[in-house]
């Protein structure tokens, strides 16, 4: 499957798999500290921590899919989310929504708070990758370029090998830097053929594919005011000997 779909659903089994183990897995992390250390009071507290942050934000998934995330509720579940759970698994998902209600609204400059929030607080943790990679696409629609490539090269590992070499030709291209972009998307095609994703995606040739024409418009224009130019001369030198002849 293409790696574009891969990263929505990576953050869907995130969220899933948070509903289904995120409390029981911290519960049972904290049970062998709570036998070995005697801190059965910690235990607890933070096992109900896990319970109430998890229970809190699948309440805002609830209003979102139902339509009613603008709901005082939901704004409501949101602000308990960030001031009493800041930096948990759900408060991050939380955010990773609110940076792409941003971006739907055309609000990048919130988008991208919402996401380098997320990098920050997740380093080396799956769903800080894909906020990643969504932020350089915001960095590129804002025109920051110079820390959309820096933040794009820091980005290593083979996971989402097409969507990093896509960005990178974006940027290429914003660039102007035509046979890098070129290079760049036709190494995210055949990262998108070796997992059958391109018939699913058929940006990446289309992008390819409107290159053909950039470095050749320059050119064009040069030709087209060189001959205006020379026309223009030529009907001048014609008037003027029209004039020389009458008097």
């Amino acid at each position: 499957m293409a790696e574009h779909l891969e990263e929505e659903e990576l953050v869907e089994r995130i969220r899933l798999w948070w509903r289904e183990n995120g409390a029981s897995l911290v519960g049972s992390v904290l049970l062998v500290v709570g036998g070995w250390a005697g801190w059965n009071w910690y235990d607890t507290s933070v096992e109900q921590e896990a319970a109430e942050s998890s229970e809190t934000f699948f309440r805002y998934v609830e209003l979102r899919e139902a339509g009613d995330d603008d709901s005082e509720e939901a704004s409501e579940l949101l602000a308990v989310l960030d001031a009493e759970f800041q930096g948990s698994a759900p408060q991050l998902l939380s955010l990773m929504y609110r940076a792409g209600d941003a971006v739907a609204g055309e609000d990048m400059p919130t988008a991208a708070s919402y996401l380098e929030q997320v990098v920050q607080a997740s380093p080396g943790d799956p769903l800080e990758s894909i906020a990643r990679l969504r932020l350089v696409r915001v960095y590129i629609e804002q025109n920051r370029l110079e820390e959309a490539e820096a933040l794009l090269h820091s980005a290593d590992g083979e996971g989402f090998l097409s969507l990093r070499n896509e960005l990178r030709g974006d940027i290429q291209s914003e660039l102007g830097d035509w046979d890098g972009a070129r290079a760049s998307y036709e190494q995210a095609i055949a990262a998108e053929q070796s997992t059958g994703g391109v018939d699913s995606w058929p940006f990446l040739p289309m992008k390819l594919y409107g290159l053909m024409f950039e470095d050749e418009t320059p050119a064009i224009l040069e030709v087209d005011l060189e001959e205006e130019t020379s026309q223009a001369g030529e009907g001048v030198a014609d008037v003027e000997e029209a004039e020389d002849a009458s008097s």
